[in-house]
């Protein structure tokens, strides 16, 4: 990044301190809220990212943190912001990744005994 994109990134982050406060005065704290350059190049726009300890899933964060983000920035900030991309805990990663192989699993066992039924129905 130049100058004039960290001083943007800077003035971005500032206009961003009203909006994690009120996230985490709502039981939502915005861990390691960082604004990133969005996409490389263009020091106009910005992606903003965080980690949502308090969810399980992306969609509810992002429901959630829209209207706060709305009710505490000037719309200015909205029009520069291109993407938001809250992140999960690594133990929510860790569940789903869990949780997935257990479904895999399960459907691998259920494959083999449909071959075991067809085997035994063609002898």
């Amino acid at each position: 990044m130049d100058t004039q994109e960290l001083e943007m990134t800077e003035i971005l982050r500032q206009k961003l301190e009203p909006f994690a406060e009120e996230c985490a005065r709502r039981g939502y704290p915005l861990i390691n809220l960082r604004v990133c350059e969005s996409p490389p190049g263009d020091p106009a726009r910005f992606a903003i990212r965080f980690r949502a300890d308090w969810t399980e899933d992306r969609v509810s964060a992002m429901d959630i943190i829209r209207p706060i983000l709305r009710e505490t920035t000037p719309a200015e900030v909205h029009r520069k912001i291109l993407s938001i991309i809250p992140e999960l805990s690594p133990e929510v990663i860790q569940k789903h990744h869990e949780e997935a192989l257990n479904r895999l699993q399960e459907r691998l066992r259920m494959a083999e005994t449909l071959q075991i039924q067809m085997r035994n129905k063609k002898s």
